[in-house]
């Protein structure tokens, strides 16, 4: 069973970015713990919506990088960063 999950963070730079999207992969991987699921980072991605940064954000889960990208398909809807589809 393949289980998708989505999570939204605000940040004004970069490195709050980072921060914030650390508490956050930091929750998704307790939750899934306790219900004895996995997480990986090569099957996710993460997409920044608005905004213009130098440099993308890097986000991990367990450690692992995960892809910041334009666009993702989630449920055969192709979401990219200005909201189109």
């Amino acid at each position: 069973m393949r289980t998708t999950s989505r999570s939204f963070s605000r940040g004004d730079s970069r490195r709050e970015l980072e921060a914030k999207g650390l508490d956050v992969a930091n929750a998704l991987h307790e939750r899934c713990e306790s219900t004895k699921l996995k997480v990986s980072a090569a099957k996710s991605a993460a997409i920044v919506f608005g905004g213009r940064l130098q440099r993308p954000p890097t986000l991990r889960i367990c450690g692992d990088a995960v892809p910041v990208v334009a666009q993702h398909r989630v449920l055969g809807v192709v979401l990219d960063k200005r909201f189109g589809f």
